[in-house]
């Protein structure tokens, strides 16, 4: 699991889809925005953008 900057962005990265998906509803649901996600590679692995205008 680590965090990063980037430079449009923070970049999470965790040990499972599920943890990642948590994250993400839990910004979403704090702080509204805009939520999206998508399955890869038979369902082992997520990637998750969120963004707030």
């Amino acid at each position: 699991m680590a965090i990063s900057g980037e430079e449009d962005g923070t970049l999470v990265t965790t040990t499972g889809i599920h943890l990642a998906r948590r994250i993400g509803e839990a910004l979403n649901n704090a702080y509204q925005g805009e939520l999206d996600f998508a399955y890869g590679d038979g369902e082992k692995s997520i990637r998750l953008t969120w963004l707030r205008d």
